[in-house]
């Protein structure tokens, strides 16, 4: 297991759901918490169909919650996702999920 996860990648955030893709971008280690954007393929109140899915090679709609997860170390998977990436029409919007809370 990782001891730390690093900004600007992709995690699984576990929950009840078995688990999401989650961004991480800020870390707090004081606090062991880490701040993410967290992905879903459902939609749903409080999220936002993205233009293009994170997931280059699926045509299947994300969507992404509008508000950031707070969690801390052991509420992420250890292996950082592979393949998954945000596109520039997406850019944006991701921005101003980040800036919230």
């Amino acid at each position: 297991m990782a001891k730390n996860l690093k900004k600007g990648k992709f995690y699984l955030h576990n929950d009840i759901n078995g688990g999401h893709p989650a961004l991480i971008y800020k870390k707090n280690y004081k606090k062991n918490k880490y701040k993410a954007v967290q992905f879903t393929s459902k939609n749903g109140l409080n999220r936002t169909r993205l233009k293009h899915n994170i997931n280059g090679n699926d045509e299947t709609p994300s969507f992404v919650l509008n508000q950031p997860i707070e969690d801390k170390r052991k509420g992420f998977g250890s292996k950082e996702l592979k393949g998954l990436k945000i596109y520039k029409d997406d850019k944006y919007l991701i921005i101003k999920i980040k800036r919230k809370k």
